[in-house]
């Protein structure tokens, strides 16, 4: 569900961007009249998809603010929960100036023109100054609304690199696991749902035993109460016995079993598990 969030989120951001984008590239700069045809059917056919992508983005962005914020006091508490009020602050100043743009092409532009039936010089010049102040008011409110999108994405770009308000002050998981022939000291952080580092260190089984090498190292970790395939832990090697595994998705809240094996030559290998909980 997450994962989806995400995809529909940036999806409806990227379709309404992209629209303004294309309205002040392609029509806005123009001395055109903009009751033309094409200028008619374009603002027409991009205000009704702005609406729907702006409620997409900001109900998509609620979703995921719930998730990744502990409670209300995180909001005025961390950096995480600042940086996200400021980048709601965006997002409302861009639908204040999208429903003022909106107006302007409902009233202005798809509005019968008070002029159409006239005739003579008068009323062309009434409609060309009309037109021009709908021009001027349009290209404003677009340009004011490509000006507060560019500093929200920049808002989101320092976001998604922050610390979740949930994992401040994490409380890593730490425990030995031991073996006949080898032990393992495992670390999981930040042992909560989402993602998570793996860390599994090999040694010589004793409290006091030194680092030790192995051929190969894997790792999985299962929910017995789920009907869930294992998910795999894609460890790394950093140094002799040391592995890592960065960004481990764990979906749900649980007692979750990490069992961890290692391959000591061609043909001995040796294994041990632990139950992570994980909040």
């Amino acid at each position: 569900v997450a994962f989806a969030a995400d995809v529909v989120h940036l999806g409806a951001a990227a379709l309404w961007f992209g629209g303004v984008v294309v309205l002040a590239l392609a029509i806005m700069p123009r001395d055109v009249v903009i009751r033309a045809t094409e200028a008619r059917v374009a603002l027409a056919r991009f205000s009704r998809v702005a609406v729907v992508a702006v409620a997409v983005v900001v109900a998509s962005g609620m979703f995921q603010a719930w998730r990744q914020l502990d409670g209300v006091d995180a909001i005025g508490s961390t950096d995480y929960g600042r940086l996200l009020v400021v980048k709601v602050l965006f997002v409302g100043a861009i639908v204040t100036v999208a429903s003022s743009a909106r107006d302007v092409v409902r009233k202005r532009v798809l509005a019968p023109v008070a002029v159409a039936g006239a005739h003579g010089p008068g009323a062309m010049a009434v409609a060309e100054v009309d037109d021009r102040e709908t021009g001027r008011r349009l290209r404003q409110a677009v340009a004011l609304e490509i000006a507060f999108a560019v500093l929200a994405l920049a808002t989101t770009a320092v976001l998604v690199n922050a610390d979740p308000a949930r994992a401040d002050d994490p409380e890593p998981f730490a425990a030995t696991l031991q073996s006949d022939e080898v032990w393992f000291d495992v670390r999981v952080i930040d042992a909560r749902t989402g993602l998570n580092d793996v860390h599994v260190t090999a040694r010589e089984p004793s409290p006091t035993g030194v680092g030790r090498d192995v051929l190969e190292m894997t790792a999985t970790l299962t929910e017995s109460e789920r009907d869930i395939a294992p998910i795999e832990v894609p460890l790394r090697r950093l140094a002799p016995g040391h592995y890592q595994a960065r960004g481990v998705t764990i979906p749900f809240r649980g007692d979750w079993t990490l069992e961890v094996t290692a391959l000591l030559t061609d043909v001995d290998e040796a294994g041990a598990s632990v139950t992570v909980p994980i909040e």
